[in-house]
């Protein structure tokens, strides 16, 4: 990897982090920031992911997703939308 694609791979790395970070104290989840993605149409219609996706009843982790608010598939959907619109 160059210098410059380094840092480009740093700095979206670290926009994508200081989400979880922020949350960490229990202000919101993962599943929290997947939600209000998902309720804005046009950020939903940004997923182009894993599919199904939490939201999708044929979610494999369904029911331990229901359970961990911090479950992968929360964080997942979330950061397929936020790289796109905080991407390089």
């Amino acid at each position: 990897m160059s210098n410059a694609e380094q840092t480009t791979y740093d700095a979206a790395t670290t926009v994508a982090e200081l989400f979880h970070m922020a949350g960490r104290n229990d202000y919101y989840t993962d599943r929290a920031l997947a939600e209000a993605a998902h309720s804005i149409p046009n950020y939903a219609a940004m997923h182009r992911g894993i599919s199904p996706t939490v939201f999708d009843p044929r979610y494999v982790d369904k029911a331990g997703a229901a359970k961990n608010p911090n479950h992968g598939g929360w964080s997942s959907y979330f950061h397929v939308i936020q790289r796109q619109l905080c991407g390089p």
